[in-house]
């Protein structure tokens, strides 16, 4: 019907059939395969499987598929109408299935969604190494389309050396995946005249975008133009510039791996 939706898939299995072996099975959407279901044994655990999607029909079909390794099930399926104006690809055929969602620098490592995140999107709280936190009590936000938590937005991760760029990675699948990233920024402090923050961002070693300049309780996002393909590993640097005088922060950020949804939504 032209609305795009965050599609999300819950999995628990819990040991229900007191079998200690939890399935493994496909799981479509229509006649497009989604992903494959590979289930966690451990009862606290659940899985989740999620898609940015703009149906043709006013209805969709999951579909879980047997391929002989148990028997498929399905906790929950959710539906949230999103901003239309956000998660765009450069394709029409294709869906955003999501990689990783992060809030960077919580200070208190709890997972955040509705009523915080107005879109009902999962942020997991996450620090890499080498970094350290930064944050702020106020929840004044001046928000763009993508709305992020401001719970989330007020929570950074800069380096623990002040020179030293901000990294983070990830793997590929596969050398032919295509990827999305989404990178939220909020300046966390309030600088002084003689203070300033700016900095370039890099993809394994090409430029990707600079100078960031984050603005003071102000949502700022950096979107990849097209996807990031043709790599086994991504390795995303953010380096000060010469004249700045403060490292970089990044607050959050989402990786979206590219899916083809080319067949008809009818199986």
């Amino acid at each position: 019907n032209g609305t795009k939706y965050l599609i999300r898939a819950s999995f628990y299995y819990g040991n229900y059939d007191n079998l200690n072996d939890p399935p493994q099975f496909d799981l479509h959407l229509g006649a497009n395969v989604w992903d494959t279901v590979k289930l966690h044994l451990n009862v606290s655990r659940y899985t989740i499987r999620e898609i940015i999607y703009t149906p043709s029909l006013d209805y969709i079909q999951p579909c879980l598929v047997n391929t002989g390794h148990g028997t498929p099930f399905i906790s929950a399926i959710e539906l949230r109408p999103l901003n239309n104006k956000t998660y765009v690809t450069d394709s029409a055929n294709s869906v955003l299935s999501l990689h990783g969602r992060l809030d960077l620098g919580s200070v208190t490592n709890l997972q955040y969604r509705y009523e915080n995140d107005v879109y009902d999107r999962l942020w997991l709280p996450f620090q890499w190494i080498d970094t350290k936190k930064l944050n702020t009590s106020d929840y004044l936000l001046l928000q763009n389309d993508y709305t992020p938590p401001a719970i989330v937005m007020r929570t950074a991760a800069t380096p623990v050396n002040a020179s030293a760029p901000l990294l983070f990675h990830w793997n590929a699948d596969n050398v032919t995946d295509q990827y999305y990233l989404y990178l939220h920024f909020n300046e966390v402090e309030e600088l002084t005249q003689n203070e300033t923050r700016a900095f370039n961002i890099t993809v394994n070693g090409e430029f990707f975008y600079g100078p960031m300049i984050p603005g003071y309780q102000v949502t700022d996002t950096v979107i990849s133009s097209a996807p990031l393909t043709g790599a086994a590993r991504y390795l995303i640097s953010l380096s000060k510039t010469e004249n700045s005088t403060l490292p970089p922060i990044l607050n959050a950020v989402e990786i979206f791996k590219l899916k083809d949804f080319s067949q008809s939504e009818t199986v």
